[in-house]
């Protein structure tokens, strides 16, 4: 699976402590720029978000489609 860092925050907690945090992706961020057409295009289909500590540590997991 190929993944893309598209949105990051750091964030310090103390022990047991707990905090909502909020990330906004854009239709930019599931674009991708097409060399032959000098413009971005934006693909469809189904993704899979990711949240985690790291690449490694995924905590949340929730799939989107862009029609």
């Amino acid at each position: 699976m190929l993944k893309e860092l598209k949105e990051f925050r750091k964030i310090e907690l103390e022990a047991g402590e707990s905090r909502t945090v909020s990330l906004q992706l854009t239709t930019k961020d599931f674009s991708f720029w097409n060399p032959k057409t000098k413009d971005w295009f934006t693909e469809k289909g189904k993704f899979i978000i990711l949240m985690g500590a790291s690449s490694r540590d995924i905590r949340l997991t929730k799939e989107i489609e862009l029609l």
